[in-house]
């Protein structure tokens, strides 16, 4: 049997190139599918370092959990007096994050650049403390905790109450710490969370400020939630060089960087994600146990329903 051959010979094939037109639009087909996806991946990758961030927050509140467990129900102190631990510079006192350290033990240093000798001294520094969100590389801690939950040692007018021994305070009044009996809502308490950070002094704060008038956004009658509130007022890094007056109040109030969510560890050791603007005073900071850090001033006149008290409203909530 025999095969034929096809003959090609004599056929011409031509080959055909794009226009201008033609190539313009597949430019312009690509320009616009990348327009709508690369938002779509950068809130994706957002939506990862926040999951990390709440992953960082529930560690750090299981830590505080178990060292409740251990101290007969309390919580610890915001820090010690400096002069308490000698060695330590005085901008870096022992805090409530050392001393949950055994519970955690992820994201810890020894520095010395924190000694006043150059002996090397326990920091929460890295890791499990810095939001991944954070744009500052030099960070090294990004978390507060709610600074009369975790009350200072001495009574004193200071907004964190890290230094009140030497501002003013009455070292002769040691406070206790805050037991959880003392908490009528845990559930509904912030314990922890993040807060905003200054470029000139390379730091957050150790704690959330618990003062009503300044979640009020400094006004009265006090506004606690919305944009107007003090949570969305001062929710921001600092990245002014030198920082400006108020630049304190932004590194003590909760920060909300991840497209306007923040998140929080409760005082029952469950973690969440909170919008800007959703955080109310009267609810998510207020316990029964609460009083001023500065004077000690019982707060629960401001719930008070016989007059139109700011948080009369969210009374059911405590009493």
């Amino acid at each position: 049997m025999m095969c034929l051959k096809q003959e090609s010979r004599g056929r011409r094939f031509t080959a055909h190139a794009f226009t201008l037109i033609e190539l313009l639009v597949v430019i312009a087909i690509i320009a616009i599918l990348a327009a709508i996806l690369f938002p779509v991946f950068a809130q994706a990758r957002e939506k990862a370092r926040q999951t990390t961030c709440l992953s960082n927050l529930k560690q750090i509140g299981l830590g505080v959990m178990q060292y409740v467990q251990d101290y007969d129900e309390c919580f610890p102190h915001q820090n010690f007096d400096y002069r308490e631990t000698p060695g330590r510079a005085e901008w870096n006192p022992f805090t409530w994050k050392e001393m949950i350290e055994p519970y955690v033990k992820n994201g810890y240093q020894w520095n010395a650049w924190g000694s006043t000798n150059n002996t090397p001294v326990l920091m929460a520094a890295g890791n499990i403390w810095i939001c991944p969100s954070i744009p500052a590389p030099e960070a090294w801690r990004t978390y507060g905790g709610h600074d009369t939950l975790f009350r200072p040692m001495f009574r004193g007018d200071d907004y964190e109450g890290f230094y009140a021994a030497w501002k003013g305070g009455d070292a002769s009044v040691v406070l206790p710490p805050t037991g959880m009996s003392d908490m009528n809502s845990p559930a509904n308490t912030i314990m922890v969370g993040e807060n905003g950070y200054v470029y000139a002094w390379n730091n957050t704060g150790n704690g959330l400020i618990a003062d009503w008038w300044w979640h009020g956004g400094a006004v009265y009658p006090p506004i606690f939630t919305g944009q107007d509130s003090g949570t969305v007022i001062w929710s921001g890094d600092v990245a002014e060089n030198p920082p400006p007056g108020d630049a304190w109040i932004y590194q003590v109030m909760p920060r909300h960087r991840h497209s306007g969510v923040g998140n929080f560890a409760f005082a029952d050791g469950h973690v969440k994600a909170m919008a800007k603007g959703q955080i109310n005073w009267c609810r998510h900071f207020y316990f029964r146990g609460l009083r001023n850090n500065w004077n000690q001033e019982d707060m629960s006149w401001i719930f008070d329903n016989t007059w139109d008290a700011p948080c009369s409203q969210w009374r059911g909530d405590h009493f």
